[in-house]
């Protein structure tokens, strides 16, 4: 009622002239408070007609005094109001603050607030709990200018004020975007950019997801500032109403991004989801099910029929491995791939099905070892590997499966002498391996030696759990300590927020 931030001084100030001037919003504060003392359930306070006639004069217009009363209650706290029949309503002010009142008021209070920070850590920790199996992207949001270079399958979830237009006419400000990531890494330009899946908010469905972050925020508002003053009642219903709230932003995560984009080219690909799941877990699960199964951006096996067009299938000379994953993985004109091993496992069969040939050895002119409509294991990262033209194989001697007329074949394993003596032959029990443990320190000259050699084969094993983990230690020498600011430190430091790594640093 008094002071310049309380409700009925700031309502006669907004809304000025005549209410500024008579006070109204003030005097009707003031005559409810004088009618709260004393009352008892339908006694407490006075009515409408009451306040009318309390605050009238012959010169005031009693339209003032009906808007003021309806505004007033909507901005007091602690003002309260019950039915009182042909009278209209009772209104008097208790003890306890009402608490619709205080989220409405909070709600309003928080009507510019775009809730970016929010929204961002929110979906930074949903997206680390994608655990669906067969989902080989990882999952960065809102990716920077100096995104480092990604070498495999990224998803990249767009900021909220980077909105999708459903009706396409305002798009030139995500496609500026998509093409600036998709096109430069950090002041260079990027090399692998057929890596980048991009996820982007509908206008529509920000908006929604806005307004329940904004719910949310006014019920917590309300908690921080009025928990102690609140009643038992009260006190539940907030809290219930918080988790409902906390809730319902987390299943309006998924349905807020509905648009998947990709650079095809030199342009923006755009896919429309048809449907959204409630968790965002989820939801980008069920996004690499539309993407590889109905839209195929993305192979987990590179068909013949894709190798042909690709330039894959040579005529003459060959093409070394590692250019041909590579070639995926970089130019926008070919399909991305779930991972490398797409590209060797379309080749084997490619080799087995006569398609292609596969060599080995340090120069297409000095192959040791040739092979062709037979299935050879690749691994992408070995070196001296070569796609070469399909060619005839020399028929390979097969050894006598049966002896000369007369001779007693023996079974495989058995020696002359025990099948001679009779003696029975034991038949030792396979041996099986149930867990790897390899540990130990690495030179740095050797350090690319460990993708080749355990990693690799690692995720082609079909492993139940395979987890991997890094330890760098760094140390300066003491004359020439690093600065703060270094590129490469920088570098470092965002490479290691974006995989969600521990980054510590002593000065």
């Amino acid at each position: 009622m008094i002071g310049e931030r309380s409700n009925a001084v700031i309502f006669d100030e907004e809304r000025g002239g005549d209410y500024r001037t008579e006070g109204i919003g003030q005097g009707l504060a003031s005559a409810i408070l004088l009618g709260s003392f004393g009352g008892q359930g339908g006694r407490s306070g006075f009515s409408s007609k009451d306040l009318k006639v309390a605050c009238s004069r012959c010169s005031l217009n009693w339209n003032y005094l009906d808007g003021a009363i309806l505004e007033l209650e909507d901005r007091c706290f602690y003002l309260h109001s019950a039915l009182a029949g042909s009278l209209g309503k009772r209104y008097w002010f208790g003890a306890k603050p009402t608490l619709n009142k205080l989220v409405v008021q909070y709600r309003h209070q928080s009507d510019a607030e775009n809730f970016e920070v929010q929204i961002l850590e929110d979906l930074r920790a949903e997206a680390k709990k994608l655990a669906i199996s067969g989902v080989t992207w990882r999952t960065i949001v809102d990716p920077g200018e100096g995104l480092p270079e990604q070498k495999a399958l990224t998803l990249l979830i767009l900021p909220p004020s980077l909105a999708w237009d459903e009706n396409g006419e305002n798009n030139e400000a995500v496609r500026k975007y998509v093409l600036s990531i998709s096109g430069h890494c950090g002041g260079k330009d990027r090399l692998y950019r057929n890596t980048l899946v991009f996820l982007a908010g509908t206008s529509r469905g920000l908006s929604r997801l806005r307004k329940m972050y904004r719910e949310r925020a006014a019920l917590e508002a309300a908690r921080s500032d009025y928990w102690e003053q609140l009643a038992e009642e009260q006190r539940r219903d907030l809290k219930e109403r918080i988790e409902k709230a906390q809730i319902a932003t987390q299943e309006a995560l998924g349905p807020a991004y509905t648009v998947a984009l990709r650079v095809r080219g030199q342009d923006v690909e755009p896919c429309i989801l048809p449907d959204a799941q409630r968790t965002l877990p989820q939801h980008l699960g069920y996004v690499w099910r539309i993407l590889v199964e109905e839209e195929e951006w993305i192979l987990r096996r590179v068909g013949s029929v894709t190798l042909e067009k690709t330039g894959l299938v040579p005529k003459e000379k060959g093409i070394r491995l590692k250019d041909a994953v590579d070639a995926f993985l970089r130019f926008t004109d070919k399909p991305m791939i779930a991972g490398k091993q797409a590209v060797t496992d379309g080749l084997t069969q490619a080799c087995a099905d006569g398609l292609i040939g596969i060599g080995r050895g340090a120069s297409l002119s000095a192959l040791q070892k040739s092979y062709c409509s037979e299935r050879v294991s690749l691994d992408p990262l070995e070196e001296g590997v070569w796609i070469i033209p399909v060619f005839t194989p020399e028929p390979a001697s097969t050894p006598h499966e049966k002896g000369e007329p007369g001779e007693q074949v023996r079974p495989a394993g058995v020696t002359g002498g025990e099948l001679e003596s009779g003696v029975e032959t034991k038949i030792t029990p396979k041996r099986t391996v149930r867990r790897i443990t390899v540990r130990g320190a690495v030179s740095v000259d050797n350090y690319t030696e460990l993708f080749r050699c355990f990693v690799s084969p690692a995720t082609r094993m079909r492993l139940k759990t395979l987890r991997l983990g890094i330890n760098f230690e760094m140390k300066a020498p003491e004359d020439q300590a690093l600065d703060p600011n270094d590129a490469d430190l920088k570098v470092m430091q965002e490479a290691a927020k974006q995989l969600g790594l521990e980054f510590e640093v002593e000065e």
